[in-house]
């Protein structure tokens, strides 16, 4: 589906997330009474698995919207339509027009709205929630998952469709083309205004001493992380166009250790951990320079060619001589390997771990320093959600109390720790798409308290 007829499994892995993300977005509309299941994504050895919880739903169940390509739409509940349609209001998506059953709904087309066996309203089928990016010729099949970001949509100046620029309702001569148009318009604002304006705070950023969660920058900005590579064209300040290189790297490298561990897995079709673990070994020994096979010879100049293929075909971004220069400086390859080994939930030992930390350039990883190869999941974050908010506001209790000072500023149980844990959970949400105005004020507080308090 994602890649035509040429099998694309990093494709399949962004559209499994959008089902995760698009939960989130309706959760946070606060609809009442409408009901998604509980998701996590869980990434291990390269591929993805999306969980969801079991809900009370049968095969007569579903009443709104088509489970058949679009050949049929079902609208038999008035009350599961307003739900939906509250929904798409609050996230400035619009009613149109799905062929060829001529009929008007609210979201993509393939949503399934449900009244469960427990009588309760849900919606299942979430990926397509949200509108495209216009996708270049050479591209048609990435109306399928590259989408709008929820922040872009949002705030655009007029509802989009999520089924523009897809056959769901390419047919639709009256509304179509305008619906598609509104979306190729939504899609050049991200590039002329939203795209340099992120790259312009960054620049501003610059002069603090700042370390970035660039999703969090990306993603409150309506910007989507596909785009790193434009944004490094565009910023002009040399900590954030350092900072933006590694992110790439991390990522790109990241990536192409899934592939292989795909690979491997189509090869060998064994669950035997050990071939796995030789390849991540040399793998993390290609990211310091270093290749077991070659004992260990440096090979820089072929080490940067390799990191430009990849850069480039992940992010459509050619390598400068400064960045090549930013790659081969002391301390680069190790804060290159650390972010990767968290991002792919590899644990090291102690002693390369102490390395990492001494910036030792000598590094070389044998097979039992690779301690644990673990799942790394994400979840819609939603009790850690409200956790968060409720350690915000004892705080806010307390501080109105002046009872602060009798807890302390240190400790797990003071005002400290509370403080610490409550930011925390709620990046931790923030990251996830909870970028509601109320999360951001409490998360703001208590940046400001911790610095101007403790």
């Amino acid at each position: 589906m994602y890649g035509g007829k040429q099998r694309a499994d990093d494709k399949a892995i962004k559209a499994a997330a959008h089902d995760l993300k698009a939960a989130v977005q309706i959760f946070n509309t606060n609809t009442a009474d409408l009901q998604t299941p509980l998701m996590c994504i869980v990434d291990y050895r390269g591929y993805r698995l999306l969980c969801s919880s079991k809900v009370p739903l049968g095969s007569n169940t579903m009443k709104l919207g088509s489970n058949d390509g679009g050949r049929t739409l079902k609208d038999d509940c008035a009350e599961l339509r307003n739900k939906v349609k509250n929904v798409c209001r609050v996230l400035n998506l619009k009613k149109h027009i799905v062929l060829p059953t001529q009929r008007g709904v609210w979201g993509p087309g393939d949503l399934e709205g449900h009244v469960g066996l427990d009588g309760k309203h849900y919606v299942v089928d979430l990926a397509r929630l949200f509108p495209p990016e216009a996708p270049s010729p050479d591209e048609t099949r990435a109306v399928y998952y590259n989408m709008l970001r929820p922040e872009l949509v949002k705030n655009n100046p007029v509802p989009l469709s999520s089924d523009a620029l897809t056959g769901w309702c390419g047919r639709d001569r009256s509304h179509g083309p305008a619906n598609n148009e509104e979306v190729r318009e939504c899609s050049k604002r991200l590039h002329s205004q939203v795209i340099p304006a992120l790259a312009a705070a960054l620049d501003r950023d610059s002069t603090t001493d700042i370390t970035w969660d660039f999703s969090l920058e990306f993603h409150s900005h309506g910007v989507n992380m596909r785009h790193l590579g434009r944004v490094k064209e565009l910023v002009t300040q040399a900590k954030a166009s350092t900072d933006l290189l590694f992110e790439m790297v991390v990522r790109v490298f990241k990536n192409e250790l899934r592939q292989q561990l795909r690979d491997k897995m189509e090869e060998i079709k064994v669950a035997s951990e050990e071939p796995y673990r030789l390849l991540v070994v040399n793998f993390l020994n290609t990211i310091m320079q270093h290749s077991l096979a070659d004992e260990a010879v440096d090979r820089p100049f072929e080490w940067l060619a390799y990191i430009g293929v990849l850069v480039w075909k992940k992010f459509k971004y050619t390598l400068t001589e400064a960045d090549n220069a930013d790659l081969l400086a002391a301390q680069s390859a190790e804060r290159v390997l650390a972010r990767v080994a968290e991002k792919m939930g590899i644990t090291l030992s102690s002693s390369v771990q102490q390395a990492i930390l001494v910036r030792n350039q000598g590094i070389i990883i044998s097979t039992q320093d690779l301690e644990h190869m673990t799942a790394t999941a994400k979840s819609m974050s939603i009790l850690g959600l409200a956790e968060g908010m409720m350690q915000y506001y004892e705080v806010q209790i307390l501080m109105k109390q002046k009872r602060a000072q009798q807890f302390g500023p240190a400790g797990a149980g003071g005002v400290l720790g509370m403080l610490k844990k409550a930011n925390m959970l709620l990046s931790r949400a923030m990251s996830l798409g909870h970028t509601e105005t109320h999360i951001l004020l409490a998360r703001a507080n208590i940046e400001a308290w911790l610095a101007d308090r403790y």
